[in-house]
């Protein structure tokens, strides 16, 4: 089962990758700095349970 989970977690992972350095540079004129700092605010929220919690009510 924990195979199945990091299977999802990774895929997961570089999918929003692949979406974050490929496909919003190819439609808006981002910069890469903001595309590392888009990423961290989405590891930070992904870790932060209030907010996980919040979208679920």
């Amino acid at each position: 089962m924990d195979t199945l989970i990091e299977a999802y977690h990774l895929r997961l992972h570089n999918t929003v990758s692949a979406v974050l350095e490929t496909d919003l540079s190819a439609v808006e004129n981002i910069e890469f700095i903001s595309v590392q700092k888009l990423k961290r605010l989405l590891s930070v929220n992904s870790n932060d349970k209030k907010i996980i919690f919040a979208a679920q009510n």
